[in-house]
This record gives structure tokens, sequence and C-alpha cells, in this order.
């Protein structure tokens, strides 16, 4: 009786050690649920996702992280004001930091394992993308490597995605400490939420100018998406607006609307419904057409954005509203509980499918269904069993041995991790600075040539373009200038010789002579900015505009800019899409641009799930634009990989292959009008 007794004071004692504990201080988040906020965290994860997943249609969607920064700023600020007086850092970091941490150890741990069995490709610098993604610097990393977010990168990685884990990461340190700091410099609360308006609001001032002074017009926005102090105007407004409106006054509204008539009560509610709607209605609108790669999304735009959501946010909290009450039903709250795994593993999960979607036989509409089950799966599995990293809790439940399912889950990430992680420090590949340096160079090679040897003729045609143009028209002081836009060209040894050792004497001299009096202008990417030498040893009067990671939309202003400029050539050479999705729409803006000109288009050969759905828009463009001519560089990559250095881009070889393929489909049209 007694040795029963005593099993029964062990065990109740074991479950009292277990059983979570509350947090001394009274930073608690169910302390203070602020209802509403929980659709809007769903509506910014399906914003994003939908981007990820299809950005040729969602162009904007990319914009809802900043709803993300907003809220998680709007809950910390208003926890940190709650107990100002006595706020517990270490508990804070502790809480916030294993929350965050644990989801992303597991995602991490997961990818590095699957990379190293199954897909090679993803070990491109996988061990430092690992460690600054656990270290909640992958901002800051792929700052360093020059990828584009917006863009296909040549070494692709499933956590591209993880700078906002980062950036997050590192304002959910930087922020509490100031608050605090602050907060033992001031006695009286109303003095310090005067002292915290007025630096958030120079902070969110210097974020704003140093994005919008950082970034440079027409190229790639990367480093200042990337960037902390660019990105942190979002989260400063979600601060100042629990500084200025806290949930406490929020809630003192709703207290007020009984103390008063029934006919305030309706005018403010319909106040706030109002201008809530609307709001909600303008940010959709604006996911769904900002560009990324637009002047005016980093000069006012995020910043426009990021206040538009802010105000949305401050309408949604106040209770008893039209807004806060749709948005507080539980099906968004369940979700929203989520939302964290379901942002961690959608990119991963999608990555991973698209590097395995050729070899699997995966088209678009299949690879999207399985992306969608795979991440509700993977995420719901992470949510239930990895939440926290608890290993002196996991220690207590050994030494007892009574091991849950979730601390046992837990045990095996970490099982994982001490497996993989050796393998992974021996087959993690070093590729954007080290194996991609030689292709690296061609192009840097091609861009500094034709800024430093632009051939004399063009210049003087530009001189005479622009004498041509005075002359024939009155500019009014009024109109603004147009910024002349450079046209580059390769200066290089067009002689026949060069030309024909070129062709591999497949092509006359007759027709290279054709092929010298051909003015041709192109546009394009990475691939074209690599092929550049290869096609001016061809074609001596060839002209481009190309840029690293290049998406058409930069194709489509900078063509439209040369026809304003009339610096467009006889024929039009379109190398575009090897960087994601574009629509029939975007196609068509380039093709109405050139007009009558014959229109060549490359088709391309990424191995991605939208290689099929760009190379069909062309083909199915060619049954109603006359005038436009495919080159199928798909079929010909396709059958002569070797040629292709990395999977895609061309190697010197392959580069003039490249050059020979467009120069004989050129010459297939001319034969076919002459005929």
């Amino acid at each position: 009786m007694v040795d029963i007794q005593r099993v029964q004071n062990h065990k109740l004692l074991s479950d009292q050690q277990l059983a979570p504990q509350k947090p001394v201080t009274q930073l608690n988040l169910s302390q203070q649920y602020i209802g509403g906020l929980a659709a809007l965290r769903v509506l910014a994860l399906l914003a994003v996702c939908a981007y990820h997943l299809r950005p040729d249609v969602f162009v904007g969607g990319y914009l809802a992280v900043d709803l993300f920064f907003i809220i998680s700023a709007y809950l910390t600020t208003n926890k940190l004001l709650s107990n100002w007086q006595q706020i517990d850092l270490a508990n804070l970091y502790k809480r916030r930091f294993l929350k965050l941490w644990s989801p992303l150890f597991a995602l991490c741990t997961f990818v590095l394992l699957l990379a190293f069995l199954f897909i090679p490709k993803l070990m491109q610098n996988m061990l430092p993308n690992y460690l600054s993604s656990l270290a909640f610097g992958n901002n800051f990393w792929q700052i360093y490597l020059g990828d584009s977010y917006f863009a296909e990168a040549v070494s692709p990685s499933a956590f591209k995605h993880l700078w906002y884990i980062a950036i997050l990461g590192q304002f959910t340190l930087i922020w509490p400490a100031l608050f605090k700091f602050l907060a033992k410099q001031n006695k009286l609360r109303s003095k310090l939420r005067q002292e915290l308006s007025l630096l958030l609001l120079i902070l969110i001032i210097v974020s704003s100018l140093s994005m919008a002074l950082l970034y440079k017009a027409n190229t790639d926005p990367t480093n200042v998406y990337y960037g902390t102090l660019t990105r942190a105007y979002a989260y400063c407004l979600g601060a100042l607006l629990a500084v200025i409106v806290p949930s406490a006054r929020a809630k003192s509204l709703d207290k007020s609307m009984h103390n008063s008539n029934q006919e305030l009560d309706s005018k403010r509610i319909y106040f706030y419904d109002l201008v809530a709607l609307p709001l909600l209605c303008l940010i959709i609108a604006i996911w769904m057409l900002l560009p990324a790669n637009s002047n005016f999304t980093y000069r006012g735009g995020l910043l426009l954005h990021a206040v538009l959501c802010t105000l949305l946010v401050h309408c949604v909290v106040v209770p008893k509203t039209f807004c806060n009450q749709l948005f507080d039903l539980k099906v968004f709250s369940v979700i929203a509980k989520r939302a964290y795994a379901y942002y961690l593993w959608q990119y991963a999960v999608m990555i991973m499918l698209r590097e395995k979607s050729t070899s699997l036989g995966l088209d678009r509409t299949t690879s999207l269904l399985l992306n969608i089950v795979l991440t509700l799966i993977l995420a719901e599995l992470a949510y239930r069993f990895v939440k926290q990293l608890n290993f002196k809790h996991l220690l207590q439940e050994v030494k007892l041995g009574q091991i849950s399912l979730a601390s046992l889950a837990n045990l095996f990430v970490v099982l994982v991790f001490t497996l993989s992680i050796v393998p992974a420090l021996v087959n993690s590949k070093p590729v954007s600075k080290q194996a991609n340096a030689k292709y690296k160079a061609q192009i840097q090679q091609a861009a500094l040539q034709a800024e430093t040897e632009q051939a004399a003729n063009d210049k003087q045609a530009n001189a005479e373009t622009k004498e041509s143009v005075n002359a024939s028209e009155k500019v009014s002081s009024t109109q603004p200038e147009q910024t002349e836009l450079a046209l580059e060209q390769v200066k290089g040894p067009y002689d026949l010789q060069t030309m024909l050792e070129m062709t591999k004497d497949d092509l006359s001299k007759a027709e290279l002579d054709k092929l010298g009096k051909i003015k041709v202008t192109a546009v394009g990417d990475s691939v074209l900015l690599g092929c550049s030498r290869a096609l001016s040893y061809l074609l001596p009067n060839f002209h481009y505009r190309a840029k690293e990671s290049a998406q058409i939309d930069k194709a489509i202003n900078d063509l439209e800019q040369l026809k304003n400029q009339q610096r467009l050539g006889d024929v039009i050479l379109l190398a575009v899409g090897q960087n994601g999705y574009f629509n029939k729409q975007q196609a068509e803006s380039l093709l109405k641009i050139a007009g009558d000109r014959p229109v060549f288009a490359y088709t391309i050969f990424v191995g991605k799930e939208w290689e099929t759905a760009n190379n069909a828009i062309w083909y199915d463009l060619a049954k109603d634009f006359t005038n436009l001519e495919i080159v199928d560089w798909h079929t010909y990559a396709k059958n002569n990989q070797a040629l292709l250095w990395d999977g895609i881009h061309p190697n010197e070889k392959g580069q003039k292959a490249y050059a020979r393929l467009f120069a004989r489909t050129l010459l297939k049209r001319l034969a076919k009008a002459e005929a």
C-alpha cells in the first residue's frame, strides 16, 4: 500500500513537472488576444503563396510580406506596452526565438536530407544557406550571393524565402531591447509613448529614404528588397500603430460604445467598416497589379502599401465592427495558427518539386496540386509535432519514461540533423561565387565591352537620330526630356574568315554577306548576354539590351524606349522567359512594339515548370502574327545538352551554336520573303 502511494505521488509530481508553466511575465499572447488579425494573416499567406506559384498572375503578391511584419510588430509592441515597467527580455527572447527557430530547424533539416539523397542540385551552396537560415542571417547571405528573389537563380535554393524569417528575427532581437532601454528612461507611460512615436517616425522615414536612394532604376531590386534597414518601415509602422492606438484603447472604444447612445455607436461602427472594406479591396488590387520591377514600387509604392495595411489593421482590431466579426471566424484562427508552418513549407516544397518535375513527368497543374497537398501535410505535421525544441523537457520525460509523441518527433529531427550535417559539410557545393565564376566573368566582360567599346558607327547613328528628331519635331519646354537608352554592341573582328569559322562552313559567303547588312535589335536576359559576342561575330549590326535575371517586363520597357527613340533595327530578336512565367498579353506587347518588323523569338530550355508554358505562348502567337518566327533553341539544346554548362546557359561551343541557330532561322525567313 505504501509502495502504491509512493508511485502515485511520484506520478503526480512528474505530471506537475511536465505541465506547461505560465510565464511569470505578463507578455502572454493568449492574455491579449486581438480579434480580426487571424484573417489578415491568412490573406497575406495566400497572397505570398500565390506569388510563389504564379508570379505572372499574382504579380504583386510579394508585397503581402509587409502585412506579416506589421501584424508581428503590432502584437509585440502591445505586449511590451502592457508590461512596460517589468519587461523580462530573457524570457521574451527564449519563447519568441524558440517559436521561430524550432519549425525553421525542422524545415531546413528535412530539406537538407532530401537534397542529399534525391536532389543533388539543391546541395549547391547548401551549407552556407543552411547555417545562415538557422542564424537568422539568410537575407545577408543572399545579398552577398547576388541571387535575385524575383528570378530563378543559376543555383536554386529551397531557402530563398527565409529572408523574411531572418529579418523578422533581427527585428525581434532589436526592438524589445530598444523598447526596454527607452522604458527605463521614462517613469510616465505617456512620455514613453511620445518618445517611441518620434523614434518610430524617424525610423520609417530613414528606412523609406534608404530604399528609394539605394534602388537603381531598371535594375534588379534584390539588395533593397532583402535589406534589414530598407524593410524596417513596415515593422516600424506596426509598432507605431500599437503605440498610438494600443489594443487596450481599441477595446476601450467598445466600452465607450456601451456607455454612449446607440446612434453614436452605429456611426463609429459604420465609419470603420466604411474605411476597412475599400482599404481591403485596394490592397488586394495592389497585390494583383504592382510589379516587382517598377521604379514606383521602391520609391514610394512599398511604403504606400504598408501604410494602407496599417490602416486596415487598425480598422479590423476595433471590436463590434463588421470586419472584426467577419475576420474573427474560427476557420481563420485555425489557419492562422498554422500560417508560419505553411509559409515555411510551401516554397521549399515548390522548389523541390520543380527540380524533380521533369524527371517525374509532372505538368503545371499536377505540380501545383501536388505542391498544395504536400505543403498541407508537411506543415500540419510540423505544427503538431515540432513546435518548440525543449531539450530540458525532453530529458525530464526520458528520466521518467514518459516520452510523448511530440518529443519523439523533436528527437527525430535532432537525430536527422546529426546524421545529415556531416554529408552536407562534404557535399555542399559553393556554386555562385566559384563554379559560376567563368560564366559570370563572360557576362561581366560582355557588359563591360558594351560600355567601353561601343561602336563608333552606333554613336554616330545616335547623334544623327537626335539631329533628325530635333529638326522634325519641336519639343515644348514643358515636355519632360527622355533619357537616352544605351544600345550595346560588342565590337569584334568581323572579317569573313572569322564568320566562316563560326559557322563551320554551313553558310555560304553570300549568306554571310547578307547577314552583315541586316540591323538586328535584341532584348533578353543572361542567356542573350552570355551569347552576345557570338551573335555579334555573325551579325556586325547586332545591338542588344540584356541583363542577368531580367524578366519580360524589362524587355518590354527597353523595346518601348528604343522605339520612342527611333532606334529599332530591321529585325527584332527576343530572348526572354528564362527566369519565370510570362503571359500572352506580355508577349503580345513586345510584338506590338515591333510593329511590322520581322520578330524572332527564342524558345527556352531551362528544365523548369514554366518552360513548356512560355514556349507554348510563342507558338500560339505565331499563328496570329505572321511576322513572328520561332528560333527553336529548346529542341536543339535538349538534343545537345553538352553545350550547356549548367543545364541552362550555353558554354563556349553552345554560344556559337546559339548564334548559328538564329542566323540560319533568319536566312530561311529572308529566303521565304524573296521567293
